[in-house]
């Protein structure tokens, strides 16, 4: 079973950058922020 403290595997999703709690704490965390895009174009290949 994978451990809570994995974050490979770990992404902000936002059509565009916002102050929101979370944008702000994936930023500070370095996690990964992307469009919603990524995912269909991810799905595609």
């Amino acid at each position: 079973m994978p451990s809570a403290n994995r974050r490979d595997n770990v992404y902000l999703i936002s059509d565009m950058a916002r102050k929101t709690a979370k944008f702000i704490d994936a930023k500070k965390f370095n996690t990964p922020c992307v469009n919603y895009k990524w995912i269909n174009e991810s799905i595609e290949k």
